[in-house]
């Protein structure tokens, strides 16, 4: 599944007027940005990020405990990280 899937939303996908911009950056960090169609698989070791147009793929907000947290299988990421949960 996707519980791994790196993506970027912009609007209109790679049409976006700033995606140029960011796809350099992607490249000259080592990653490769795909046009991503929904229902994608994992992107976990491979330096792909999906790129997904905002109308077609509107985002939703998970839940927060699920954004937040101590990862449940390795040290606590300490005080500074769980601080950002109360970011307005």
């Amino acid at each position: 599944g996707g519980e791994y899937r790196s993506l970027l939303g912009l609007p209109g996908g790679m049409s976006n007027p700033a995606y140029p911009a960011v796809e350099a950056a992607a490249t000259a960090k080592g990653m490769t940005l795909v046009l991503g169609k929904g229902n994608d698989p994992d992107t976990l070791g491979t330096k792909k990020v999906f790129v997904y147009d905002t109308a077609k793929f509107p985002f939703y907000q998970a839940e927060i405990y699920h954004q937040f947290h101590n990862d449940f299988q390795s040290p606590a990421y300490g005080k500074k990280y769980n601080d950002y949960r109360r970011l307005p």
